[in-house]
């Protein structure tokens, strides 16, 4: 029940964020912010009580977790309609071949060497 009251809230916070884009990006950029600070302390307490009490990399591998599925579910599929639809000729299926690809791994890549170098990292 709980997980299913706040898919609808968001969902409907989703929803004001689109309509009030519609009318002007003023409008829709306030209506972000205010849902953004209402969501914020929240999400970010649970997330903090979870952390102390639970070890964070289980966290974030759930996190990972979810953004492979997200990925695998949802997008390889969106390529492949995608794919279907528009293109016709076989160079040009090559060539949106070749650009998706090479933007999952730019972003694989990039991943990859922030968690390989993360402890070198220092923001000065």
């Amino acid at each position: 029940m709980i997980t299913l009251s706040d898919a609808l809230h968001n969902f409907i916070d989703g929803l004001a964020i689109g309509a009030s884009c519609t009318l002007s990006l003023l409008q829709g950029l306030s209506t972000s912010i205010a849902i953004l600070c209402e969501e914020f302390p929240h999400e970010l307490a649970f997330g903090i009580l979870v952390g102390n009490n639970f070890a964070p990399n289980i966290i974030f591998a759930l996190a990972g977790g979810m953004f492979l599925y997200i990925s695998l579910a949802d997008m390889f599929p969106e390529m492949n309609d995608m794919l279907r639809e528009k293109v016709t000729g076989r160079k040009t299926d090559f060539t949106f071949f070749m650009i998706q690809n090479a933007g999952m791994l730019t972003g694989f890549t990039a991943i990859l060497l922030i968690t390989l170098y993360a402890g070198e990292i220092e923001l000065e």
